[in-house]
């Protein structure tokens, strides 16, 4: 197992298959289950399970590898006005290793070459919060959960 200090050597990206519908399952529960049940009282394991059947399907959807090794999963929407970040879900055992910051800054150089912003929201009870500011991301909404969060080029 890799130590939380050491940088990834080599994050890819890989189209999602429906047999990834398990790991996208697991890094919902696992990075997302506590902040869920913090903000509206419990966790629906057959919605996920059924919404993690969906995303496996959904062309947009990536599939994380750091060194070969599935992680996580990110899915990112180019729109006409922005660029969408959907989901970017690490792995506890792949979290602190900089591979959050390696995905997110190439999302940023892509939307950076057609001048658009990155959004994203973010559960207020989520310390990812402190994670997207520190890439550049501001607050530009928010709602009674969500802090809705930009990066303009």
């Amino acid at each position: 197992m890799t130590s939380p200090s050491t940088k990834p050597t080599a994050v890819s990206l890989r189209a999602a298959q429906p047999a990834d519908a398990a790991l996208i399952y697991a890094a919902l529960e696992q990075t997302m289950r506590g902040f869920v049940e913090a903000t509206w009282g419990n966790w629906s394991p057959e919605r996920v399970r059924e919404e993690s059947e969906h995303d496996a399907h959904d062309p947009r959807t990536r599939i994380v590898q750091c060194n070969g090794i599935d992680c996580g999963v990110l899915q990112v929407e180019p729109r006409a006005s922005e660029w969408w970040v959907q989901m970017c879900y690490l792995l506890p055992s792949h979290q602190a290793m900089g591979i959050g910051t390696v995905l997110l800054r190439e999302v940023q150089e892509r939307a950076q070459r057609g001048g658009l912003p990155v959004r994203l929201r973010v559960l207020k009870v989520n310390p990812a919060k402190a994670f997207y500011l520190k890439l550049g991301f501001v607050l530009y909404q928010q709602c009674d959960d969500y802090f809705y969060l930009q990066w303009r080029p």
